[in-house]
């Protein structure tokens, strides 16, 4: 149905079906394929969820047969919904706490809160895991609640250039997020992968080391 709204332009209808949390169709044993179906539970029932990576992933599927950047237009009408996909986790997590107002919610870090938040439905993550950083670019103002240390990460690790280099330029990301250990680390950890040393070392020099501790600048000096 997703597909035939997608290749008839009903993005209309699409839109609705994310801003009331409709995304998803029937479990089927014998389709399910764990790899990439996500279950989740629908009023005691199980249901496949339909994310937006894997709703761009129908939308470039569908046009394949035409440039990419029919593609790219399409899925840009998806980002111009504008919606707070953040709202679905939201509403999730109140479902499950009906019933235990009373009981003491135990403390999180901040790197659990933002794996948490991760969790949900992150648009600019979606983008980016299939490349359109122009896309992630254009609309990571709108959708600034989700450059996290955990999408800094993501696009580290998926070499999405053009997207680092160009939101670090304009200071998109917190510089805190720079300042946390796992980034630092993995920082560190990739300038030692040969194809990406001078990726690093570009992305390096946009990133305000003076925020860093002293053993990690340290560990970055012995690992140049």
């Amino acid at each position: 149905m997703l597909v035939k709204a997608i290749t008839d332009d009903h993005y209309k209808w699409i839109n609705y079906v994310w801003a009331f949390h409709k995304n998803y169709y029937n479990f089927n044993k014998d389709h399910y394929n764990p790899d990439i179906d996500k279950m989740i539970w629908v009023d005691g029932k199980e249901k496949i969820n339909v994310d937006l990576k894997e709703l761009f992933r129908l939308v470039i599927g569908a046009f394949t047969n035409e440039s990419f950047d029919k593609a790219l237009s399409e899925v840009e009408k998806c980002c111009e919904w504008y919606l707070d996909f953040s709202d679905q986790n939201e509403k999730k997590a109140k479902t499950s706490e009906e019933g235990s107002e009373d009981e003491p919610k135990p403390s999180q870090s901040e790197d659990e809160e933002e794996e948490e938040e991760d969790e949900g439905e992150n648009i600019l993550k979606a983008l980016l895991n299939h490349l359109m950083d122009n896309l992630a670019l254009k609309y990571m103002g709108y959708y600034s609640e989700y450059l996290s240390a955990n999408l800094f990460l993501f696009s580290l690790e998926t070499n999405n250039k053009q997207f680092i280099q160009q939101s670090l330029i304009m200071g998109a990301f917190d510089k805190q997020i720079f300042s946390k250990e796992k980034v630092v680390l993995k920082m560190i950890e990739f300038l030692e992968v040969g194809s990406k040393t001078n990726f690093l070392l570009n992305t390096i020099l946009l990133v305000d080391v003076t925020i860093w501790k002293n053993k990690s600048i340290i560990m970055l000096i012995d690992t140049l």
